[in-house]
């Protein structure tokens, strides 16, 4: 039986990482996503996937070699509904400027056990 649910979220997936520069595993579900257009574009996404999968993720994104550190988690901004990068204890975050004037940062909550929790705030400047 085909999971509607988790192709959608795929298939959305697939088109915010073709925009944003990330390619997310198979494992990926989404729970939030904003989509501001605007003079500066920017998006939040907000993904639960498997601990195993978060690192390929990690090491095939932009962030690869990047540093993630607690006190950067304020790169992701201020609690709005579903997105809310300051509820998890910890939240280790990095941030990487991207050709054509954007931005990427990215948290990850790994308190989940085998589920990570990651914020994938991306804006041009």
């Amino acid at each position: 039986m085909i999971d509607e649910a988790a192709k959608g979220d795929a298939e959305r997936l697939k088109q915010i990482g073709a925009r944003i520069g990330l390619s997310f595993p198979p494992s990926s579900r989404l729970q939030f996503t904003n989509d501001e257009r605007g003079l500066d574009d920017a998006v939040r996404v907000k993904v639960t996937m498997t601990a195993s999968d978060y690192e390929g993720f990690i090491a095939s994104s932009p962030l690869s070699g990047e540093p993630l550190a607690l006190e950067k988690r304020f790169f992701l901004g201020k609690n709005q509904g579903a997105w809310d990068p300051e509820a998890p204890k910890e939240l280790p975050t990095g941030q990487v400027r991207l050709p054509n004037a954007s931005v990427l940062n990215l948290g990850v909550d790994r308190s989940g056990g085998g589920q990570v929790v990651v914020f994938v705030f991306w804006h041009e400047t």
